[in-house]
């Protein structure tokens, strides 16, 4: 029979050995932790797609200041930190960050450290626009990782080390697309050119310019990339879509498949119960097409992850006369790409696909979707540097690639001049207009496909030329005031 005295050494040695449970415990998990701490890179690639996207993946591991383990995400430090949690081997967390004032990027993150601790494998899930999670990245990390060094600097050499000149190199065009020259041989100015890359060269990874062609008399005089991108990797459009959109709009029409001057919601009497519909909006196709629906914009996560899209659209009241006002609107590209479906009985996706991209020789891309399935003819669509080219080759040659008519020169007409009000910001169909009143650029006119973060196809065609820029971050229209437009030789 135990005694008050012998029971109370009971409790006090079971207490003990819970405390020193805890404290083992304790111990385990913070020795865990501490085998993550440092920095740790490689190279993530997108699963499920045809295309090459490969992007740097760059973490480091450390306590804050309350001696938590937390991660910054070195491809964007301004970030913050993000909490870290872990279990033995495994960890995990999630990375959140503004893209604009109406919407965040968000990430799950997840991975596991090698029992020989020198490797992680990691898995970066990044949600997309319709609240899903759209791209998964995989790598295997490790301290001071050789391959990622390529996506750390705009160009390394055999050593690993920045290269921070460069003199011209005559591109080579793998795909056999473009027959290449030299500057002098397309009446550029080689200099220039030179020192429009040293430019680069001297780029930090706030911004980066990852692409630039250049092709003159439909040949291919420069054909650069930086910052680990190669001329196979596919690269995110942004915006640029939204002029591809035109020109599949524009193969629909060249059908008479709907009508410019049509109103819009006529074609979608399935939704007679919307505003565009209930209150007689007269809104036209062309309207839609130029940005100038006057409708009121709504948010692009409202419109990606509504339950119908098409809906969700016409359903936004008015708030100018239609027509009269350009307004910059990301839901009007995809609600013009099921125009398309809807006229032609078959998906804008593929329907793009079959008539514009695999005539081009495209044969790669990838599309993301709405929450209901719409695909994005707005944004988050990608191909390679050299298939802008392509694109903007077709539409300096009036719609036609390599002897075949692609779209009618008529429309190339219609969607390359101005379509908005006059003294109105100069647009075409989903073309940005460079004119004498309003300069993206100085020195030369020009009609162009624009996105976010510094994509462009830009067409002179009175220089017969195509410049293609992709980057993150980079300003695009100075190369072209600065070096590009200044190179030719007049």
């Amino acid at each position: 029979m135990l005694t008050i005295k012998s029971y109370k050494s009971l409790l006090q040695t079971l207490l003990l050995f819970v405390l020193c449970c805890g404290l083992l415990a304790s111990l385990q998990a913070h020795a865990s932790e501490d085998r993550l701490t440092g920095r740790w890179n490689g190279v993530g690639l997108i699963q499920n797609t045809a295309v090459s996207l490969p992007s740097l993946i760059d973490f480091e591991f450390k306590r804050n200041s309350e001696g938590k383990l937390v991660a910054i995400d070195l491809t964007k430090p301004k970030a913050g930190e993000f909490l870290v949690a872990v279990s033995g081997n495994t960890f995990s967390f999630t990375t959140e960050f503004p893209v604009s004032p109406q919407r965040k990027a968000r990430a799950e993150v997840s991975g596991t450290l090698a029992d020989d601790e020198q490797t992680i494998k990691i898995s970066v899930g990044a949600y997309g626009l319709s609240g899903k999670i759209e791209d998964v990245r995989v790598a295997t990390l490790s301290h001071n990782n050789a391959a990622a060094k390529a996506f750390m600097y705009p160009r390394v050499g055999d050593n690993g080390e920045p290269v921070l000149t460069y003199a011209y190199r005559k591109p080579i065009d793998q795909t056999n697309t473009f027959t290449t020259v030299t500057p002098e041989q397309a009446g550029l100015d080689r200099t220039k050119l030179e020192a429009m890359v040293n430019t680069i060269l001297r780029q930090t990874a706030e911004s980066k310019t990852e692409s630039v062609l250049i092709l003159r008399n439909g040949k291919l005089v420069m054909a650069e990339y930086f910052w680990g991108h190669g001329s196979d990797d596919a690269h995110q459009t942004w915006s640029v879509v939204k002029s591809i959109s035109a020109i599949v709009a524009g193969i629909a029409w060249d059908q008479n498949k709907f009508n410019l001057d049509a109103t819009f919601a006529s074609y979608f009497p399935q939704y007679r119960a919307t505003k565009w519909a209930k209150e007689n909006l007269a809104i036209s196709v062309r309207q839609v097409l130029s940005m100038a629906s006057g409708a009121y914009i709504p948010s692009p996560i409202t419109i990606s992850t509504a339950a119908d899209f098409i809906q969700a659209m016409l359903d936004q009241p008015l708030v100018h006369p239609p027509g009269m006002t350009y307004a910059y609107d990301n839901g009007l590209p995809s609600l013009a790409g099921q125009l398309v479906a809807k006229t032609t009985g078959k998906p804008f996706d593929q329907f793009a696909e079959q008539y514009l991209l695999q005539p081009l020789g495209i044969k790669k891309q990838r599309w993301t979707y709405f929450a209901d399935g719409t695909p994005n003819g707005a944004g988050a669509f990608f191909i390679t540097p050299l298939d802008f080219a392509r694109i903007g080759q077709m539409m300096l040659d009036k719609g036609v690639w390599q002897g075949k008519r692609i779209v009618s020169e008529a429309w190339i007409k219609e969607s390359t001049q101005q379509q908005t009000a006059k003294g109105d910001y100069p647009y075409g169909f989903y073309w940005h207009l460079n004119t004498e009143s309003y300069e993206h650029f100085k020195g030369a006119t020009a009609f162009m496909a624009r996105g976010a973060l510094g994509q462009t196809i830009t067409v002179l065609p009175d220089e017969n030329m195509v410049v293609v820029v992709t980057s993150t971050n980079a300003k695009y229209d100075a190369f072209l005031s600065d070096y590009i437009v200044p190179a030719i030789i007049r």
